[in-house]
């Protein structure tokens, strides 16, 4: 029986898992490549590695049309060959960060993980706290919000004077597409605090007449410029080798573009590693974009 997609269903280890779109096993195709890499790459070079996973969820997904049940993101990570020496998981939901805290002991008994539980812009004074901050050590933070509910203060405030690693997911096509005419229409919107900027106004003026409306192809020429936006935005936060272009897009059943997976790395290498994990697409189709 297909599940509705957002909600929590009863997963095979008797605990509540998400219900998805088969687009985010596509999504987490990419996190555990990179994160693999990460592992193995940065074992020796960084004596402190920090993984955070700031909207985590319980740990397990269903795929809504065929209940095949895929890890989350935090189990993705405690996966790798060689684990990060810090988790840091956050989860608003006390339910859904229930089931995530006893997945995790049944999954890595050993290992060591630090929870926070409520709204991710609120805890992110708490959790930099105890992040490593030497020039000896590296984190990886995936930022997988269901919509504009991460404000950039809270990345500046997350990101500064550290090497952080960015998997950030922008919900373009999730939240943006739905609710552009309202954020338009407010003086300080949810898109307003995502972005840390207003210049995204103008560009979504002047393109907003090619959108026709039931036809989702003409919306990446919305989206796409605010994706620009938040790019240049990034690059005010030391991540100067943003480059536009590397990010990947996730699409739906429709191939309509439901969001970006945007990567940010203050070390050419970061770039390096994603540029490889993204020339290979879930499918197995090489040099897909």
């Amino acid at each position: 029986m297909p599940c509705e997609r957002g909600t929590l269903v009863q997963a095979s280890d008797g605990l509540p898992a998400r219900c998805v779109g088969p687009w985010s096993a596509d999504k987490l195709y990419y996190i555990e490549n990179y994160l693999n890499i990460v592992s193995v790459a940065m074992k020796n070079k960084f004596r402190n590695r920090a993984y955070i996973d700031l909207f985590a969820g319980p740990g397990l997904c269903v795929v809504d049309e065929d209940s095949r049940e895929i890890k989350g993101s935090p189990l993705i990570s405690l996966s790798v060959p060689h684990q990060f020496t810090q988790y840091h998981f956050v989860e608003a939901d006390n339910r859904t960060m229930a089931a995530l805290k006893e997945r995790v002991a049944r999954f890595a008994p050993q290992t060591a993980v630090k929870y926070y539980s409520g709204d991710a812009n609120v805890l992110i004074p708490e959790l930099v706290k105890n992040l490593p901050s030497s020039s000896q050590s590296l984190s990886v933070a995936f930022i997988d919000p269901t919509g504009l509910d991460f404000r950039f203060e809270s990345l500046r405030l997350l990101t500064q004077g550290r090497k952080v690693d960015l998997i950030y997911l922008f919900p373009e096509g999730m939240d943006i597409k739905r609710n552009l005419d309202t954020y338009l229409g407010q003086s300080r919107s949810p898109l307003d605090e995502a972005l840390g900027t207003d210049e995204w106004r103008p560009r979504a003026l002047a393109r907003r007449g090619i959108q026709i409306v039931g036809e989702d192809q003409h919306w990446d020429e919305v989206g796409r410029p605010i994706v620009e936006v938040f790019r240049k935005q990034l690059r005010a936060l030391d991540y100067v080798d943003v480059k536009l272009g590397s990010e990947i897009v996730v699409r739906n059943r429709r191939n309509a573009p439901l969001y970006y997976l945007v990567f940010a790395s203050k070390h050419e290498l970061g770039h390096k590693f994603w540029d490889d994990i993204r020339k290979i697409s879930s499918t197995g189709q090489i040099g897909w974009w």
